[in-house]
């Protein structure tokens, strides 16, 4: 069944921004019913069109994944929160790195099934069950790197303390010391609220590289596209890729910042320069942009590079609010 997003918006660009936040997660968004101003793209017919990512079986194309930890969210001690600053943190860098990552739960790491990943965040989850400990362990055996607190893994699903650590220093093991995400960590906030984030350039430089290595091989999809363009990319049933783009260029909060209801001025700006998507090694095809704001499909220019993976070019001109790439590519 779909997932749906409710937003409480107070002008069309918010709209916009709130529907292209949804659609590239494969989620379905219940809006605030603001009219279209003359001249505005119509995303929610574009949405319906056969146009939209097709959501009934379409696979987020991520290889890295970020345990959402249910069992230390109840029963964490002592470092009670850090799960979710250093959970949060990692997740909005890597969104920013235009990483693809895909959360997962306490059950899917249970289940063990977890071919498709490369890389493993665990995190400050103290709590962990039998099961998890045996799936982390299996993973990182056969090649896969998991990043983890030292605390990861000393409680049971109860929260009681372990009698032996979890894990030991086994190969594929990346440790980490303090809190090393918790700067990166954009917690709820509230309009009327003052921006809570800062951000400086030298911790953030050093936490990405940290991330680039962590995550080295674990890639597919390389996207290079301004820092707030947010990126998702999925495959569609049919077996076509979707690459989905979002401009939030437009915002630019400083620490203390009033945050107010509405979209700023300007609300969708013109990007630095183009994306450039590169894809997989073995997919080739040809690829098409789509977008509510530009009618029709638009071809991308493209050329294979000397690693034999194709790289294609969207002018920065078709990406003014939302944009969907479809490469009807084969492996």
């Amino acid at each position: 069944p779909p997932v749906w997003t409710w937003y409480y918006n107070v002008d069309y660009p918010t709209d916009y921004f709130a529907w292209g936040l949804s659609t590239m997660v494969g989620q379905i968004p219940l809006l605030s019913a603001i009219p279209t101003p003359p001249g505005g793209a119509r995303y929610e017919a574009f949405g319906a069109s056969a146009a939209a990512m097709a959501i009934d079986g379409a696979v987020m194309q991520a290889r890295v994944a970020l345990l959402f930890p249910s069992y230390s969210r109840n029963w964490n001690e002592g470092r009670a929160f850090a799960y979710r600053s250093e959970l949060f943190g990692t997740a909005q860098t890597l969104e920013t790195m235009h990483i693809p990552y895909e959360l997962i739960s306490d059950e899917t790491l249970e289940s063990g099934d977890l071919s498709k990943y490369r890389a493993l965040f665990i995190g400050e989850a103290q709590c962990l069950s039998d099961r998890e400990i045996a799936a982390v362990r299996t993973f990182a055996a056969r090649g896969g790197k998991v990043r983890l607190s030292r605390t990861a893994g000393t409680r049971d699903t109860f929260g009681l303390p372990r009698v032996e650590r979890a894990f030991g220093e086994e190969p594929g093991l990346c440790y980490y010391e303090g809190y090393p995400a918790s700067e990166f960590e954009l917690d709820e906030t509230w309009m009327d609220h003052r921006w809570p984030l800062a951000i400086t350039e030298e911790s953030e430089r050093r936490f990405k590289q940290t991330l680039a290595d962590w995550t080295a091989g674990a890639v597919d999809w390389m996207i290079d596209a301004p820092l707030k363009v947010f990126t998702s990319v999925w495959r569609e049933k049919s077996g076509a890729f979707v690459i989905h783009l979002l401009n939030g260029t437009g915002v630019n909060m400083k620490k203390g910042d009033p945050v107010l209801p509405e979209a700023p001025n300007p609300p969708f700006p013109a990007l630095s320069h183009d994306v450039i998507i590169t894809a997989p090694a073995g997919v080739a095809g040809e690829a098409v942009a789509v977008s509510p704001d530009f009618e029709g499909e638009v071809p991308l220019a493209s050329r294979v590079g000397s690693d034999g993976r194709r790289t294609f070019v969207l002018p920065a001109s078709r990406l003014k609010a939302y944009a969907l790439v479809r490469l009807q590519g084969q492996e």
